[in-house]
């Protein structure tokens, strides 16, 4: 009787750290899975990004082409996971991108509603591009490196 007791008593105990190592295992999973997803969104939007930024036809009609911050705006609370300098420059990139998208909106507003507006394409740039592909850069190497 008392060795019955002792059995499943030893039995519950394995079964609780059995399903303990398991939710643990796989919430571990989830978290990483969670990441890479994030990585992988943030890598397509600035991918996309430095296709408008580089475009000549992008540049020369500015007014209708919005940048892409979808995956910013998503996680831009859960990215303390990478390093700071990349979370600085993606900071600094969605900044300038969302003042970018804001003077093309208001630009088109403007001329649906008939106001004078005086077209001047947005300069090259350069320091934009720079960021954009330190930030792509730095994303596929955290990529590379934790994507086992």
């Amino acid at each position: 009787m008392i060795d019955t007791v002792i059995g499943g008593a030893v039995a519950a105990v394995i079964g609780a750290l059995t399903g303990f190592g398991t939710a643990s295992w796989l919430e571990r999973r989830r978290y990483k899975a969670q990441r890479m997803l994030i990585v992988d969104e943030l890598i397509a939007e600035t991918e996309q990004n430095l296709v408008i930024c580089k475009s000549p036809t992008a540049r020369k009609m500015w007014w209708m082409v919005i940048y892409k911050l979808d995956a910013y705006q998503a996680y831009k609370g859960q990215l303390f996971f990478l390093p700071k300098e990349v979370r600085d420059n993606l900071t600094a990139v969605a900044f300038i991108l969302e003042g970018c998208n804001t003077g093309i909106r208001v630009h088109q507003l403007r001329a649906a509603f008939g106001q004078p507006v005086i077209e001047q394409p947005i300069e090259s740039p350069n320091q934009l591009i720079a960021q954009l592909e330190f930030c792509n850069k730095e994303l596929q190497k955290w990529r590379k490196e934790h994507g086992h």
